[in-house]
């Protein structure tokens, strides 16, 4: 993968789950990049709980957080 440009960087403060569902967080960080896929294979790291590919044309359907939606 090839990271293009970023796009933004948001934060939410308060208590969120890590992602083991389990350890508090007091802060998350979001940070957005447009990328192009030029090979290799999807995985996850111990920073990532999930990774997949979802076309532009979908992805808003998953986001259900109004404030997240709407960056």
């Amino acid at each position: 993968m090839v990271v293009s440009y970023l796009i933004g960087v948001y934060s939410n403060t308060g208590i969120h789950k890590w992602h083991d569902g389990v350890t508090d967080v007091p802060t998350k960080v979001m940070l957005d990049f447009m990328c192009k896929v030029v090979g290799g294979e999807w995985c996850t790291s111990e920073e990532t709980s999930e990774s997949r590919w979802f076309g532009k044309d979908t992805v808003l359907d998953m986001v259900t957080a109004p404030a997240i939606r709407t960056r």
